[in-house]
């Protein structure tokens, strides 16, 4: 038999919520895998860099910003960098510190790879949705990212993929 658990308006919203987005992005990252061979993981460093200004963050900025730890953002920097996909720079406004940025050869990886992207969150997601449903689900999951941020002293509201 199964136990007795507790549960309140914000435990079962969290649990519903969880469910969701890991069944659409692991259907995504298999996607992704099987119709470009791209690990989700390194499609989302691309998708990291390719919003940054110039292109380039630093190692430690993705590791902060992705669900990846700061020694497996490393491993992935140096598969693509082996890939070509990626390539580490001089940064420009530190001397000794070191940016990683999209090479050619990886904003075709990325332009062909966010295309499937896109495919799949408006199958997965857009089609099960109304537009104003989409818009209100922005708006409310903006609202609790920048809440917690804001109660947890973070200034950053971080959108992903």
């Amino acid at each position: 038999m199964a136990m007795q658990l507790r549960t309140t308006d914000a435990s079962d919203t969290y649990t519903a919520l969880w469910t969701t987005l890991s069944r659409v992005r692991e259907v995504l990252a298999r996607e992704m895998e099987d119709e470009t061979g791209l690990p989700f993981e390194h499609y989302l460093i691309l998708l990291r860099l390719a919003r940054a200004d110039d292109e380039t963050l630093r190692p430690s900025e993705l590791a902060d910003i992705l669900p990846i730890t700061r020694s497996g953002v490393t491993r992935l920097i140096d598969r693509l960098e082996g890939d070509g996909i990626v390539e580490r720079r001089s940064c420009a406004t530190d001397g000794r510190g070191r940016v990683v940025g999209l090479t050619p050869a990886g904003r075709e990886v990325f332009r062909e790879a966010g295309r499937l992207h896109l495919r799949g969150l408006d199958h997965h997601i857009g089609s099960h949705l109304t537009v104003d449903e989409m818009t209100e689900l922005r708006r409310l999951a903006t609202k609790l990212g920048a809440g917690i941020a804001a109660a947890n002293g973070d200034a950053r509201v971080e959108v992903t993929a």
